[in-house]
């Protein structure tokens, strides 16, 4: 049986796993979370960081080690829609300081976004960007329904 981390190797080791998420990240493990059901350990684990009203996911071990694999289970589960969400919202923000400015600056960016993230992900956000502009010219459809201000 392997050698469960002390406190201090806990904190090293779910602070190294949020940072390879993302500079944003927040990995908060707790001791006795459930521990008639023998899940000693939990953590709270928020991709895009504490306090936003992202995705978190509270997930639970029999051990710190246990705990740390099931975060990066979660986290692999959960990348590529972290990333296709990502990427949408920078596209979304280049299309909109490009308008604003016409052009759109990394620095600008950087208002909203992690420079990491920006490396990452900016290629693949201008891409989109490219795409989902190039689908103009735009118009609002008009819909009649429940939700209409004049039908309520």
């Amino acid at each position: 049986m392997t050698k469960d981390f002390t406190i201090a190797e806990a904190l090293d080791a779910f602070d190294t796993f949020a940072a390879s998420v993302g500079a944003k990240a927040a990995c908060n493990a707790t001791l006795g979370a459930h521990r008639r059901a023998g899940l000693l350990v939990h953590a709270f684990f928020q991709p895009q960081g504490s306090g936003i009203s992202a995705p978190g996911f509270l997930i639970y071990g029999t051990s710190w080690r246990d705990l740390l694999a099931n975060c990066e289970a979660k986290w692999a589960e959960f990348a590529d829609t972290h990333s296709a969400n990502l990427i949408r919202e920078m596209a979304l923000r280049i299309i909109a300081l490009t308008a604003d400015q016409g052009e759109c600056t990394d620095a600008a960016l950087r208002a909203e976004f992690d420079a990491a993230d920006i490396a990452r992900y900016g290629e693949s956000a201008c891409a989109q960007a490219t795409e989902m502009a190039s689908n103009g010219p735009f118009s609002i459809v008009t819909l009649s329904g429940a939700n209409d201000a004049e039908a309520a």
